[in-house]
């Protein structure tokens, strides 16, 4: 698990990553989020990207959580952390596509 911090840089905190079999996941749910979701996100993007308005508002869901989290407005789940990472990833990677795509 030591590599993945180095790797990825996710603080693998064990009260906000998911525990499956007793063994802790080497990613935090945020980050397991971010990094699946830029694997599932590719594919589908390329295909069917969102507009550029719903993307930001796809990226502005993980934001928003993370910050009122950091300023201890409300304590997220690892479930809500999961979430806000797959729809930060689908909408950057939809931005990234429609960025490339006026640049054809």
């Amino acid at each position: 698990m030591f590599y993945f911090h180095l790797i990825f840089g996710c603080h693998q905190l064990r009260e906000r990553s998911f525990i499956i079999n007793g063994k802790q996941l080497p990613l935090c749910s945020r980050c397991l989020g971010v990094y699946g979701g830029l694997l599932l996100s590719i594919p589908i993007a390329l295909f069917w990207p969102v507009n550029f308005h719903i993307a930001i508002l796809l990226m502005l869901f993980m934001i928003i959580d993370g910050e009122s989290q950091f300023l201890g407005l409300r304590e997220s789940n690892n479930y809500i952390r999961l979430i806000s990472g797959l729809f930060f990833s689908y909408g950057f990677v939809s931005i990234v596509v429609i960025i490339v795509k006026l640049n054809v």
